[in-house]
């Protein structure tokens, strides 16, 4: 305990705890210390709300350090010392510059010798200054789209069993602290026991159902280790040792990950049940909360979604008074628990945290981890005036103003939207909003939040307001303009009258002796539109395709040799005369325009290094000359681009999910070469990235590779949640993807493959139904196909024999002969399916025979095996001593019923035939075994199908997945 008089105006008490504990009073700096007569207790801030709890508790040690005021003891360790200068040197100029002395100067040696868990958590503050850091920090990382930035990443939990995990899990409901710490209530995903829960919970608690499945969770590792985030003033430097970074700009923030971090979230489908959840308690958890946790304001309570974790961090936040760039080094290699910084800037705060490791791998199958919590992605609750009024009556008297629905940017911050006017929705009790509802609307490059009247705006423009029960929230606006393609006439006609446009301009710009610079512009526009004609008539007119895109080429070469090296523009002239030759390549497959497209590329990319579009274009073009050459180089310096690419762009940008996804083609693609398990764990982290996009929806061919991916690891591993997932995800790509596309045949075949293999595995029947009924509605779909109509109905006759051998009903065996009958009639005679399938209907018609004794039955057995064996080459011998001995049984069970000497004197012409040459293995019908099944073109081999001679029928798929599409890189 420290008493001490500030300005003679009486005694204020000051409640110190060591590094790991709660700080339960402090003061942030002067002017924000309170002006309070006598003795009194200072709480953290102005604006940190304690529960009762801490209020009885902290009660009792007021009255304790008024009774031994005079007792106080010097602190025995250098991290208290610390903590004490920070907080009791601040009232004067002169005294600040003595903390900052004494804290640059802290005895190294002692600070070694303490113990690893002493240095857990190191603070060091070169001056304390009126910013606060947590809301500093705040303010740096939020436009980086990762949810709320937790200053204080050790989530707080002072109810439940003090064994269970205390970290943050998906469903907590909390409270964001002026420290910038996540304070844990309780979870609305586990039972109302769970040891996570305290034992008094919100009136008729009941928790989410149906409850989460691991579906409804997408988890994967989002920055690796070594890797930080820091605002767009913050630059990283070289550094022999650790990290050092340039900080331009009046103030920044870094947040360093020296293990990496995982990022855990809901998938879109999950997000409305939350939302709805929400809703339906806010009143009773407001209730709960201002009963047992205090004075909170409306719009502090916070309901969890997602959230960024790591095992350790390094957090830094400074402000520069000057203009010119400070230099901030971290020190220690990665892993190292020392953090040590060095800064000629005014003002720094930075701290290492440290948990307890865990192991990846169990990081991604849990729920709740004991990692720090980085990033909280919430949906923020407030209710409406009236029902907050008698929420808090005859608690404490406040200022109400109306219905506001508040951001969820914690609640020390000044940012929020209140534009939510009661008279708008007079008959809206609670409203609802989530972190996407903001950052989702930043323009492109915004590096800071904007004021709280534009930010309302930006959302208001981008979102509809719904009202549903009396609740409000926001819905975002879809795109109502249809996007035109590339060959449709409507954008034909446009690009050829942007092209005479350009002409014109250009006959303007010769005659008006324009400067060199005006003169290069109107040829680039010129080339861009010519380039945007080419492809719009590609189909069309083949000819003139050819033409634009030859003067689109003619016209970049001279605005390059127009435009100096110096040029701002040349960089734009190079890459567009890169996409233009690339351009030609897609069209006429000319194998040297990928050379001289990725030559210009390269070019362009080194006058402007940061630009996202030039690395990822240069990344698809290096994939495509690997496929063609097989350097291994070239896929190297692709997957090298596209990351640089990713970690360029923007979170709410339209263009990151297909750049996630070619990244992914790209380690999928070295993983089948190379085996490394890390490509394969990566291309599925950055797929699911891609799968979490909002608002602009992810590809549906992303979505499919990922669930092919998953199915590629689940034979490798045979963890169930594998194939859960890839059907999850296939549904989802299926859901996404229109009638009419030429892409819905793959994301239906892909989908019914994957819950027919889930039906082999777990025997579920209504996982039989369903790929039955998928199978069927596949042969509806029009052309073109993702598998020719031979295999699709092939398959689903296979689905149908396994559903007779299940449920005995006669209408599945009819139906599959039916199938197998019209895949017959369309499949030539020199495919070699023809072959498999007139085994199968041998087989089929003669079991029909014996069940049923129809004469037509065996007819048609002996026909399909006449021509089976017709077909057959004598060279294969197996073979054909097998088709020659299902004619022999065909003719004498028909010489057995119809009693005809020609059947008789045939099948002795062919016994007699295989005594000679071959020695036959069957004698009777009743040993004829069941034929095989070796299909092609799509279908894997190895597999049997088909009708057994008895009753007993079994489809088969073989190698499985089968005919999957993948998604390949595109340009941007």
């Amino acid at each position: 305990l420290a008493l001490l008089d500030i300005e003679n105006k009486g005694q204020t008490f000051f409640l110190l705890f060591p590094a790991h504990c709660d700080i339960l009073g402090a003061v942030t700096d002067y002017n924000q210390r309170i002006q309070t007569p006598g003795n009194s207790f200072l709480t953290t801030s102005l604006n940190y709300r304690s529960s009762n709890q801490h209020s009885k508790w902290r009660d009792n040690m007021h009255s304790q350090a008024k009774n031994s005021a005079g007792d106080i003891q010097p602190p025995s360790r250098q991290s208290d010392k610390l903590q004490v200068s920070a907080i009791t040197n601040v009232p004067t100029d002169e005294k600040r510059n003595d903390a900052c002395d004494n804290d640059i100067s802290m005895d190294t040696a002692q600070e070694s010798a303490q113990t690893s868990q002493e240095r857990k958590i190191k603070s060091r503050t070169t001056s304390p200054d009126t910013v606060r850091d947590q809301d500093l920090y705040a303010k740096q990382l939020l436009p980086k789209g990762n949810g709320y930035p937790l200053w204080d990443p050790q989530t707080k939990r002072h109810f439940g069993d003090p064994s269970a995990p205390a970290g943050v899990a998906i469903g907590d409901v909390g409270i964001i602290t002026a420290s910038g710490g996540f304070d844990f209530l309780f979870n609305v995903c586990v039972p109302a026991d769970h040891p996570i829960n305290p034992q008094d919970l919100p009136s008729a608690f009941s928790p989410l159902s149906p409850q989460l499945s691991h579906t409804d969770i997408c988890e994967f590792q989002e920055y690796a280790p070594g890797e930080y985030l820091a605002s767009a003033s913050v630059e990283r430097v070289s550094s022999i040792n650790g990290l050092a970074f340039d900080c331009s700009g009046s103030e920044g923030a870094i947040l360093i990950l020296p293990d990496g971090s995982y990022h855990r979230d809901l998938v879109h489908s999950a997000f409305a049940r939350f939302r709805d959840y929400g809703l339906r308690n806010a009143e009773a958890w407001y209730r709960y909360i201002t009963k047992t946790y205090g004075n909170i304001e409306n719009g502090d309570l916070h309901l969890v979604t997602g959230f960024d974790r790591a095992p350790s961090c390094g957090l830094a936040v400074y402000k520069n008074s000057g203009t010119q760039k400070s230099l901030l080094s971290f020190q220690g290699s990665l892993g190292n628990e020392r953090w040590e910084y060095s800064a000629d800037t005014n003002y720094v705060r930075s701290k290492f945290v440290e948990k307890a490791r865990e192991p990846s791998v169990a990081g991604i199958r849990s729920g709740r981890s004991e990692s720090l919590c980085l990033f909280a992605r919430t949906y923020t609750i407030t209710v409406g005036e009236s029902l907050w009024k008698d929420i808090c009556s005859g608690i404490s008297e406040r200022a109400f103003s109306g219905l506001e629905a508040k951001l969820p940017l914690g609640s020390s911050s000044n940012f929020k939207v209140s534009g939510l006017p009661h008279s708008l929705m007079p008959n809206a009790l609670v409203a609802i909003t989530h972190d996407r509802d903001w950052y989702t609307v930043l323009q492109k490059g915004n590096n800071t939040i904007p004021d709280s009247s534009t930010l309302s705006k930006q959302i208001y423009d981008s979102n509809k307001i719904c009202e549903e029960k009396n609740a409000v929230f926001f819905e975002w606006k879809k795109e109502s303009t249809p996007i035109k393609r590339e060959s449709s006439p409507a954008l034909v006609v446009d690009t050829e009258i942007t092209v005479e446009k350009s002409r014109t301009e250009l006959e303007k710009s010769l005659s008006k002796n324009n400067s060199v610079s005006d003169h290069a512009l109107v040829l680039h526009r010129l080339a861009y539109s010519l380039l945007a004609a080419s492809r719009g008539l590609k189909e069309r007119n083949p000819a003139d395709s050819i033409r634009f895109m030859e003067e689109a080429i003619k016209n970049l070469l001279e605005v390059l040799r127009l435009r100096s090296r110096n040029d701002p523009e040349r960089p734009a002239s190079l890459h567009l005369l890169a996409t233009t030759i690339w351009t030609r390549y897609q069209l006429w497959a000319q194998r040297d325009d990928v050379d001289l497209a990725i030559r210009h590329y390269r070019d362009a990319l080194a006058l402007r290094s940061q630009e996202c579009g030039y690395l990822s274009d240069l990344a698809t073009a290096l994939w495509t000359r690997y496929n063609l050459s097989r350097h291994s180089k070239d896929l190297e310096e692709a997957i090298k681009h596209y990351r640089t690419a990713v970690s360029r762009r923007a979170k709410n940008h339209p263009g990151l999910p297909l750049l996630l996804g070619n990244l992914a083609t790209a380690l999928w693609t070295r993983y089948t070469q190379l085996k490394q398990p890390a490509d394969m764990e990566s291309a599925i982290a950055y797929l699911r990235n891609a799968s979490l996009s909002y608002p602009h929806p992810c590809d549906s061919r992303a979505l499919s590779n990922l669930g092919n991916i998953l199915l590629a690891r689940f034979d490798r591993d045979n963890h169930d949640g594998d194939l859960e997932e890839a059907i999850a995800v296939y549904r989802s790509a299926l859901e996404h993807t229109s009638a009419s596309s030429h892409t819905r045949s793959e994301f239906h075949s892909n989908l019914a493959d994957s819950i027919y293999r889930r039906y082999e595995l777990t025997g579920q029947s209504k996982d039989l139904h369903e790929a039955i009924k998928l199978y069927s509605e596949l042969l509806e779909l029009p052309p073109p196909r993702h598998r020719d109509r031979i295999t699709s109905l092939i398959i689903l006759a296979e689905s149908l024999e396994a559903r007779y051998k299940r449920f005995r009903k006669p209408e599945d065996q009819e139906k599959a002969y039916g199938y197998y009958c019209s895949a017959l009639e369309i499949c030539s005679s020199r495919e070699p399916r023809r072959l498999n399938l007139l085994e199968i209907l041998t087989a089929a018609d003669l079991a029909h025979f014996r069940e049923t004794g129809r004469v037509a039955a065996l007819d048609a057995a002996v026909r399909y095996s006449r021509e089976a064996l017709s077909l057959q080459s004598p060279d294969s011998s197996a073979r054909y001593k097998s088709l020659m001995t299902t004619l022999v049984v065909c003719l004498k069970a028909r010489y057995e019923k119809l009693r005809r000497g020609e059947d008789k004197e045939e099948a002795k012409v062919y016994e007699r035939e295989m005594r000679r040459s071959l020695r036959p293995s069957y004698t009777s019908a009743q040993d004829l075994g069941r034929p095989q099944m070796l299909i092609t073109s799509g279908v894997p081999t190895g597999g049997t199908t088909g009708f057994t001679m008895g009753d007993t029928v079994r489809a088969g798929h073989g190698t499985y997945p089968r005919g999957i599409h993948w998604q390949k890189p595109v340009s941007t």
